[in-house]
């Protein structure tokens, strides 16, 4: 027996003992490892609305959500960017990130810790997610949000 077929039949033990619940949540959430296991759902996070079909997954907006505030926190504090409008500000931190992305990040990218000094701390921290630098119509959208 594979590796995958022991765990989806302890997925499916654990599913039949959860059935048994008092607790209705526990029991849905019984009904949905079944289904996953039986083949009749692709996917558990979608059958329990985590994730749907062809949206971001909880952990993509998670990691995104960081990034904004990171780019947010960076604007607001930082005396070259807080006094413009979040669409100056976005077309310069793009062109200051892009820089750091050219000449510096090759070079830093296996650091374990991140610059001491901005932005290049902030552009360090995003790029280590694994996402890319927005673009400056997304940055604004972003830099938007932090003054509503």
């Amino acid at each position: 027996m594979s590796v995958v077929d022991r765990r989806l039949t302890a997925l499916t033990k654990l599913a039949d003992l959860a059935a048994a619940s008092d607790d209705e949540g526990v029991r849905e959430l019984a009904q949905a490892i079944n289904e996953v296991c039986s083949g009749a759902e692709k996917s558990l996070d979608r059958r329990l609305g985590i994730r749907r079909r062809g949206g971001v997954s909880l952990a993509r907006r998670t990691i995104l959500g960081q990034r904004d505030l990171l780019l947010q926190t960076l604007w607001r504090n930082s005396p070259t960017w807080s006094d413009l409008a979040p669409s100056a500000a976005a077309r310069v931190m793009v062109q200051v990130a892009s820089r750091y992305q050219t000449n510096r990040w090759p070079r830093e990218r296996h650091f374990i810790a991140a610059p001491v000094v901005e932005p290049d701390a902030t552009w360090w921290k995003i790029l280590n997610l694994g996402l890319p630098i927005p673009d400056a119509k997304r940055l604004q959208q972003i830099l938007r949000q932090e003054t509503q």
